[in-house]
């Protein structure tokens, strides 16, 4: 049929008063090949589709010989690429490499900051950059432990890791403190310190996903349980309450106004001055067991005060 069409169809040219072949036997040759792998493949499928929506889609179904019909799904190839690229990825990321290495202080230096924020938001003495350091350098020790181990095949590199732990209560016991004869201030901060040092001894090791998690939990009960703590278990004897307010105005002042309304001043911390006004952060004795808003309100209505927080 082919051989037929190719004889019967032929294209010529004049060119120098002679009669050439326009390229015609190429094009019918390329044509013969077309409609044969049409046909062809039109046959094969025309027994394996047993729906043409299926064969218009993703998948089709081809009923062997011996077997049930067998369905065969059809996924994109560079889906498939990128997804067997994730595994290589994360293994490459926990071998220790330079790589590997920024990544985990990169992401030392992001957990420890996230949980630091909320702690400088409390208006703590332990405040954001506190935090990246301890987790950075926990993250170091732990790397710096799995490189002696891998390199001198000597040792233990979690033993590097277990002299942070401990060592790190020292730079917690320096946030505790101590004022009157029952308030303690810094646990929290305390506590937060330790798990960062955590935090960054695991990312130091390449677990990042124990790393990432830890921090967000961390930060929801850090700033989200607060409240529920406070208006369920924490009683209104002892409030702490960040103030800031003018020049003119001093302590002696908010002092006098506050014991008119039963709030006895037990300890006052001065924080950095403004431009214009100052910072304090103020422990009273609620001594007529009034609720936190109305002490707020009070001290909103002092003459010369900026701006009232209630911390703890």
């Amino acid at each position: 049929m082919f051989q037929k069409l190719i004889f019967e169809t032929s294209f010529f040219k004049q060119k120098n008063g002679r009669e050439t072949p326009y390229a015609a036997d190429t094009f019918l040759l390329s044509l013969q090949v077309k409609v044969f792998l049409y046909y062809n493949m039109k046959r094969q499928f025309s027994y394996i589709c047993r729906k043409p929506k299926l064969c218009r889609n993703t998948s089709f179904t081809r009923k062997t010989e011996e077997t049930s019909p067998v369905t065969v799904v059809i996924s994109s190839t560079k889906e498939n690429r990128n997804l067997s690229q994730i595994p290589a990825i994360v293994d490459y990321l926990k071998e220790l490499n330079i790589l590997s290495v920024i990544v985990r202080i990169l992401l030392a230096i992001i957990c420890g900051g996230v949980i630091g924020i909320e702690r400088r938001r409390a208006h703590q003495s332990a405040g954001m950059r506190t935090y990246m350091l301890v987790c950075m350098g926990a993250a170091i020790v732990m790397a710096t432990g799995q490189y002696m181990y891998d390199t001198f095949k000597t040792g233990d590199p979690s033993r590097l890791g277990a002299q942070v732990i401990s060592g790190i209560g020292f730079l917690g016991a320096g946030s505790i403190i101590t004022s009157g004869k029952t308030k303690v201030r810094g646990l929290t901060t305390a506590a937060g310190l330790w798990v960062s040092a955590c935090i960054g001894l695991a990312l130091g090791i390449g677990f990042y996903s124990a790393g990432l998690i830890a921090t967000l939990v961390v930060y929801l009960i850090m700033a989200r349980l607060k409240r529920l703590e406070y208006r369920f278990l924490v009683d209104d004897i002892y409030l702490e309450i960040y103030l800031e307010y003018d020049d003119a105005l001093s302590v002696s002042d908010i002092a006098q106004q506050a014991e008119r309304n039963g709030l006895k001043i037990e300890e006052v911390q001065h924080g950095t001055k403004g431009k214009g006004f100052q910072k304090a952060l103020i422990t009273f004795r609620n001594t007529q067991n009034e609720s936190r808003d109305h002490v707020l309100k009070i001290l909103e209505h002092v003459e010369g005060v900026r701006y009232v927080k209630y911390i703890y």
